[in-house]
């Protein structure tokens, strides 16, 4: 069963000005790309989930959440798991840069 997120993570302050936010940073860090070195990738990441996240929000009012994962009691879809991800990718790559 898909669940609506109309706010934040988990739910957190619903709103129509989610969809303004996730819209302004995603074209914000395409924006960036050019300008970035090796970190590219995760940044490309981040910003095409958050631009799926946006799409989701101006189409339905919210995002559509359902992959559900009970043992830890929340409702996600592909694009968190991707913007997981890219966090993880642009962490890493930072990790490795310092060394």
């Amino acid at each position: 069963m898909a669940l609506v997120n109309r706010g934040g993570v988990w739910g957190v302050l619903p709103g129509w000005w989610w969809s303004a936010i996730v819209v302004g940073v995603s074209l914000g860090l395409v924006w960036l790309l050019p300008k970035l070195g090796k970190g590219r990738l995760g940044v490309a990441v981040v910003a095409a989930a958050g631009l799926s996240n946006g799409v989701d929000r101006i189409v339905y009012g919210g995002v559509v959440d359902f992959i559900h994962y009970p043992r830890l009691g929340f409702v996600g879809n592909i694009a968190d798991i991707w913007l997981m991800v890219g966090v993880i990718i642009i962490v890493a790559q930072n990790l490795q840069l310092r060394t």
